[in-house]
């Protein structure tokens, strides 16, 4: 609970998408957030946000166009998502 109420927090005048608010929940819900600490949250989902619109933009705007997760585009999410973790670890 206390994880979703942090990903969820915006900053003032700059919500995000619905898009990138669904790609956040996805990765909780899917555990890829379970071991980050809870002080570095706000921090990770601004990079979070930054390395899908550079390297999975394709993703992100799939999303926003069909809203559907369509087998091949949860691939390229779950790839987006490891490949996010592994770099900053």
């Amino acid at each position: 609970g206390a994880v979703l109420t942090e990903i969820f927090k915006q900053d003032q005048y700059c919500p995000f998408s619905c898009t990138k608010q669904t790609i956040e929940l996805y990765a909780v819900e899917n555990g890829y957030f379970d071991n980050v600490k809870f002080s570095k949250l706000p921090f990770l989902i601004k990079e979070f946000h930054k390395f899908f619109e550079v390297y999975y933009r394709d993703v992100i705007d799939f999303l926003d166009k069909e809203k559907d997760l369509i087998p091949s585009i949860e691939v390229k999410l779950n790839e987006g998502i490891e490949k996010f973790f592994e770099m900053i670890n």
